[in-house]
């Protein structure tokens, strides 16, 4: 398991309770975000967990040493 995806296993854990699990496609967008520093659109219903990889993605970053990054969405009210 890649360090990303560790570190979005341990964010869900702490939002969700120790028995949630990432999705697959949760891993595969933080791991493009994180490791291989690619730009994702991460388009899904309601309550699929895309905060989830925006979490998950900024403490990928963090681990991995590259310095303070902010992952943010434009929320509409």
């Amino acid at each position: 398991m890649s360090k990303s995806a560790v570190a979005l296993v341990r964010t869900i854990a702490a939002v969700a309770g120790p028995g949630a699990r990432p999705r697959d496609d949760q891993v595969r967008a933080v791991e493009e975000l994180a490791e291989h520093r690619n730009r994702v659109l991460v388009v899904q219903a309601t309550g699929w967990g895309k905060s989830a990889v925006y979490w998950g993605a900024t403490a990928a970053l963090r681990e991995l040493g590259t310095g303070r990054r902010w992952l943010c969405r434009r929320c509409w009210r």
